[in-house]
């Protein structure tokens, strides 16, 4: 790995609405990885936990303001999406805040540089609690390498068929639970539906109640004639090591016709 270094570069805008800052270069925490042949597609899946800055973060970022810090983490996950030749990144809990430039828009901006703008954007836009909270506002968010990738925007869909919970009458008690997120891709000749989701965190209600909506779905789907590749991915927040996550995660794995 080289070693890592950090210094100021030049000048950049972060948005209209925010003073020229200096731009900073990123922490290098990846090896770089050869980029595959047309026949193979990288997917990767990050909650990037609001991006926000963690206590503590700017002991170890070395900006002089929180907007510099920010630069450097936007530059620090362009720079490893690069690192690692991905193709597709599924992106939870970007939470865009009010009064602040959208974070995930400037790691899409980040990637394309100053040339060509191969890299695309799309994101949810679920009515969650008040986005002046710094924890609030949860939303998901895919990137993905046009070069490589072809997603309609207009075709994905929030299923929210599978928002929890309901009563007894099967009405939704909570409108503004996370919602799973699905969303078509294609790449070359393959081509498959991308699932996101962020199950409740902590594995206390309603986690048990939305992993039985993802299992009926899923078992529904796949038992189509010709179902289409599906891939499930997001913050599960199910632990492998108890029984219940241990549970929880065999209900996932909906048997098909072949086993």
């Amino acid at each position: 790995m080289r070693t890592n270094r950090i210094c100021l570069l030049t000048i950049f805008l972060l948005t209209a609405s925010f003073a020229h800052i200096r731009a900073q270069q990123p922490l290098d925490i990846f090896s770089d990885e050869p980029a595959l042949d047309a026949g193979y597609l990288r997917l990767a899946c990050w909650n990037l936990r609001h991006i926000n800055l963690e206590e503590g973060a700017p002991a170890f970022l070395s900006g002089t303001t929180p907007d510099e810090d920010f630069a450097i983490l936007t530059a620090t996950f362009a720079k490893a999406i690069k690192d690692l030749a991905l193709d597709m990144v599924a992106v939870v809990e970007h939470q865009p805040r009010a009064n602040e430039p959208n974070r995930f828009h400037e790691l899409r901006d980040r990637l394309n540089g100053s040339g060509s703008s191969p890299w695309q954007s799309d994101e949810t836009s679920i009515p969650y609690d008040n986005p002046n909270d710094p924890y609030g506002n949860l939303q998901f968010g895919v990137l993905w390498n046009s070069t490589r990738v072809t997603i309609d925007p207009t075709a994905d869909r929030l299923l929210t068929d599978l928002r929890q919970p309901r009563d007894a009458a099967d009405n939704l008690t909570a409108q503004s639970m996370r919602i799973p997120w699905l969303v078509p891709v294609k790449a070359g000749n393959l081509e498959f539906d991308l699932m996101i989701l962020h199950l409740k965190s902590g594995g206390g209600f309603p986690q048990a109640e939305e992993v039985l909506a993802l299992q009926k779905f899923i078992t529904l789907r796949q038992s189509t004639p010709s179902p289409r590749h599906l891939i499930v991915c997001g913050d599960w927040n199910i632990r492998p090591d108890t029984d219940q996550g241990r549970d929880r995660l065999q209900q996932m794995m909906v048997p098909t016709s072949s086993g």
